[in-house]
C-alpha cells in the first residue's frame, strides 16, 4: 500500500512540476504522501 503512493505521489509531482507544485505537496500532506 506504502509503495503504492509513493509511485503515486512521484506521478503527482512529475505531472505537476511548476508553480502548483507547493499546493498540490500541501493538499497531499494530509493522505501521507509527501515527496520532497
Amino acid at each position: 500500500a506504502a509503495l503504492a503512493l509513493v509511485e503515486r505521489g512521484l506521478a503527482i509531482r512529475t505531472v505537476v512540476h511548476g508553480p502548483e507544485s507547493s499546493e498540490v505537496r500541501a493538499s497531499l500532506h494530509p493522505k501521507g504522501v509527501v515527496l520532497m
